[in-house]
């Protein structure tokens, strides 16, 4: 036989090989990821309901850097929109070979349009992870009190869905 003859026999060999063996998925970082959320409570105003839209950078497994454009709309008061940015750390339990839960926790800051709302805030979540779909409950802490002393803090609870897009620098 020709060697050219054998290399490709060689190459359709490792081919079917490579094919039929499991091969380890390889996570690459960082990687990007968007939610929907909608999320109520009440404050000083009355209730509310917050709708956002985030992107978030995953720099590995358990550190995540999330911002979120968001619309508050209140039944007492104007309505106002903004940026929450934070960080949140998180362990990643694993169900089986496609679902995983996410329990994470993390701080950040809420920039508003109206002013007296700007303030540091605490997260916490928890969320089922079913491949590229994610369902999550999530919790929030606003401090108005560490930066306005007319203020009440607020917890929002929430409920978010997401999925997953692929991305590299």
């Amino acid at each position: 036989m020709h060697l050219r003859f054998r290399c490709y026999i060689c190459i359709a060999f490792l081919a079917v090989v490579w094919t039929i063996l499991p091969v380890p998925q390889v996570e690459s970082y960082p990687r990007f990821s968007y939610d929907l959320g909608a999320s109520a409570g009440t404050s000083q105003a009355g209730s509310f309901v917050e709708l956002n839209a985030a992107v978030n950078t995953d720099f590995n497994n358990w550190t995540r850097w999330r911002n979120a454009a968001f619309f508050r709309e209140e039944s007492e008061a104007d309505d106002f929109y903004g940026l929450d940015s934070s960080l949140s750390f998180s362990r990643l339990i694993r169900l089986d070979r496609q679902m995983t839960v996410r329990p994470s926790a993390g701080a950040g800051y809420r920039f508003a349009s109206r002013s007296n709302s700007n303030a540091p805030f605490g997260e916490a979540a928890l969320t089922l992870d079913m491949g590229d779909f994610t369902l999550g409950l999530t919790g929030k802490y606003i401090l108005h009190e560490l930066v306005d002393d007319d203020r009440e803090d607020e917890f929002i609870y929430g409920v978010a869905i997401s999925g997953r897009i692929g991305g590299r620098f």
